[in-house]
């Protein structure tokens, strides 16, 4: 199973913390995307190629609303040519990117159409434009290997969509057990409506987490991490009544309480200035994430894994956390690191 690591990247940092996770054991490094909170995240991604050799790096999330298929394409396709093939292109209909500047997440048939040509594009391949082709046509100069698309999904739309569309799936339902099986049911119904099996795409999740050895003190923690995800369920055109009553009792609260004001900064997930962690309490965080020791996190990645996942992300881990997961959840690394 590959282990990821997501923040934003604030202006020009994008390098040293890609390096930083290289050193730690991290497989992937992603980076959010909202072009009013931090620097272009495809200028930060490029830098971070150069400045690392082995990680794999990453958009998550970025979207077609915002930019155009093409511009999304050509900026993701420069890092994959520059990184040597160590690039993944994750897309979804937009959060924070969207709501900051006063738009609503993309509707899904644009979401599908827009998508389709982000994936053409990433292909190397001519999408009709009238009597005309558009391609990016820079391409023919490079040895190009395609970039894989990766999909954020949440609901059941959008998750048969992924399994239609996408390379990679990203399920983002949290970690109880019941709520894995259900989005691999979503996905496996996706699969067969668009003639593809399982060993079409690389399947894997989100993991909020709180890494610590008191095992409350990681669950207070966790419970200030879980809202910027967990609210992905609430937002309007989600029917909540088909939600499972733990999830329920959060999302009808975050649908009218959750701030944008309070969302994600820098390169963590516990601002909570504007109190959106008021409906997440332990025992959701609990349910939802992942809170206690490197052990327990790692017995937990395996069960994870057990259930079909290939691949996870943690979401803004500190350092002293990264540091208490090696050995355990990530490889040994040398003394200094």
């Amino acid at each position: 199973m590959e282990i990821g690591h997501l923040t934003w990247a604030p202006t020009l940092e994008g390098p040293a913390l890609a390096l930083e996770d290289e050193a730690f054991g991290f497989d992937i490094r992603y980076f959010g995307d909202n072009t009013c909170m931090h620097s272009d995240v495809f200028s930060e991604l490029r830098d971070a190629a150069r400045a690392t050799s082995r990680i794999k790096l990453g958009t998550s999330v970025t979207n077609t609303l915002t930019r155009h298929p093409s511009a999304v394409a050509t900026a993701i396709a420069g890092v994959q040519v520059l990184s040597g093939n160590r690039v993944i292109c994750g897309v979804g209909k937009g959060d924070s990117a969207v709501a900051v500047i006063g738009e609503q997440p993309q509707r899904h048939k644009p979401f599908l159409e827009r998508t389709a040509m982000l994936r053409a594009y990433l292909q190397g391949e001519t999408i009709p434009i009238g009597d005309a082709g558009s391609r990016l046509e820079w391409l023919e100069r490079f040895d190009y290997t395609p970039v894989p698309l990766e999909i954020v999904a949440t609901g059941p739309r959008m998750l048969r969509a992924a399994a239609a569309l996408a390379d990679r799936i990203t399920i983002n339902v949290g970690t109880a057990p019941e709520r894995l099986d259900w989005a691999f049911e979503q996905v496996d119904a996706g699969l067969e409506e668009a003639g593809r099996t399982r060993a079409d795409v690389t399947i894997g999740t989100f993991v909020m987490a709180a890494v610590d050895d008191d095992r409350d003190a990681a669950l207070d923690r966790l419970r200030l991490r879980v809202a910027p995800m967990a609210h992905m369920a609430s937002v309007k055109g989600v029917d909540l009544s088909a939600q499972p009553e733990q999830l329920r009792r959060v999302t009808q609260r975050l649908r009218d309480e959750y701030d944008y004001r309070g969302h994600v900064r820098g390169t963590t997930f516990t601002n909570q200035d504007f109190g959106n962690a008021g409906p997440i309490d332990r025992e959701f965080a609990d349910w939802y994430g992942l809170g206690g020791d490197g052990a327990y996190i790692r017995k937990r990645i395996d069960e994870l894994e057990a259930r079909g996942l290939q691949y996870i992300f943690f979401a803004a881990l500190e350092r002293g956390e990264k540091e208490r997961m090696v050995g355990t959840v990530l490889p040994a690394q040398p003394a200094g690191v």
